[in-house]
């Protein structure tokens, strides 16, 4: 029974580790001054036109009538 008491204490003290080491530990991007790089621009249009791609869709359905049925709900309560 301790064995399995040491596993378990091991497994959560390595997760709250890995936690804390993920929240105040994570690498830091360096700051870039937007007027330094005149690539970021263009990276930015590219996004952004990737984007838009995205949610253009792909086939147009173009149809004369729509079929529907409506479906009524029983009032159970009496």
């Amino acid at each position: 029974m301790s064995l399995l008491k040491f596993v378990f204490y091991s497994l959560v003290a390595y997760l709250v580790i890995r936690m804390v080491v993920r929240i105040f530990f994570t690498p830091k991007r360096p700051q870039q001054n937007p007027f330094s790089n005149p690539n970021q621009n263009q990276n930015r249009s590219q996004t952004y036109s990737n984007s838009e791609s995205l949610e253009k869709p792909k086939f147009t359905i173009e149809a004369e009538s729509v079929d529907y049925e409506v479906i009524e709900e029983k009032d159970e309560k009496k």
